[in-house]
């Protein structure tokens, strides 16, 4: 039996779909107050403790194999957040998870933080030992949530069991966030300047995901830090060329100096958007390949369905 928090969001909902469909056996967590509860959900309880946590969960399993926390809040979910938002659901849920997965003796704590714990951009290929850059309340409260699982779990003496893993911009059918505002504005038939976006990114497929998280269930060498993602390495141009040709447009790129692309932004007072537009962040997935998991789909593929799906084609 697998325990699994976020399951209403858009990772949770793609690995509760995949895990039901091999045959796991699980239990969801999710907020107070929600409507339509199904079967495998049970409410987190008004008052949050571990003490109410455990009640609630051995309602319906006294023995749970593994935790995979993917709760959590993310970038715009609540207007004019302060830290203390950021660190209520991120990190002070987190330790509470994380004692509850303790008590309950599990093989496996799987944690989703962020490869955005290594900062926007970078000029290296960005891996495991790179330097920690946390540069917004979401990344810095994920690498406080890494640093406090990481003590918990060596105080227990069961280092072995933890998984953090550090995802880019995860790609998936009908994705939220800054991919879906970009398939809104490829899917309109005007010209965009991207034309001399030749930067290096990585994404990660929802379904390379997935697969490792139940690849890492299963094995016992994979535990610790991962930064995970594809295999290809894609520049924003490239992406919008991938997302325009999956819905049957032309590509319609122009270029524009770098230097007024980024000054129109801090008109505007959006100075972040240059570095995920025009930024390098190459993401390597060695290690996780160096235990034996290999992505299963391309990033073109997880593109094109992307795409397709946010445009109800």
């Amino acid at each position: 039996m697998l325990l699994i928090t976020g399951g209403r969001g858009f990772v949770g909902r793609n690995l509760i779909e995949s895990l039901l469909t091999s045959g796991f056996g699980l239990t969801s967590l999710v907020r107070p107050g929600r409507e339509h509860i199904s079967s495998c959900e049970i409410q987190l309880p008004e008052t949050l403790s571990v003490t109410n946590l455990l009640k609630s969960v051995e309602k319906k399993s006294k023995t749970f194999d593994a935790v995979i926390h993917c709760a959590g809040l993310a970038h715009g979910k609540i207007k004019n957040a302060e830290y203390s938002d950021y660190q209520r659901t991120n990190v002070e849920l987190t330790e509470k998870i994380a004692e509850v997965a303790i008590k309950l003796n599990v093989k496996k704590f799987v944690f989703l933080s962020t490869v955005g714990v290594h900062g926007r951009s970078a000029e290296y290929k960005v891996n495991e030992e790179s330097a920690l850059a946390p540069y917004d309340h979401y990344s810095r409260s994920k690498l406080e949530a890494e640093n406090l699982l990481i003590q918990k779990f060596k105080n227990a003496g069961l280092e072995s069991k933890l998984v953090i893993i550090r995802p880019p911009l995860i790609v998936g059918p009908n994705p939220p966030g800054s991919l879906g505002k970009l398939i809104r504005l490829c899917s309109r038939t005007i010209p965009l300047p991207f034309g001399a976006a030749h930067n290096k990114r990585n994404i990660l497929s929802i379904d390379n995901l997935v697969d490792f998280i139940k690849f890492a269930l299963k094995h016992q060498n994979a535990y610790g830090s991962f930064t995970l993602a594809d295999d290809e390495t894609l520049s924003t141009r490239d992406i919008v060329a991938i997302i325009r040709g999956s819905l049957g447009k032309r590509k319609m790129l122009f270029s524009i100096p770098k230097k007024l692309f980024k000054s129109i932004l801090r008109l505007i007072k959006k100075p972040h958007i240059y570095e995920q537009l025009f930024g390098d962040l190459a993401i390597s997935n060695s290690r996780a390949k160096s235990i034996g998991w290999t992505p299963i789909v391309s990033s073109n593929e997880s593109i094109k369905i992307a795409a397709k799906s946010h445009s109800g084609n």
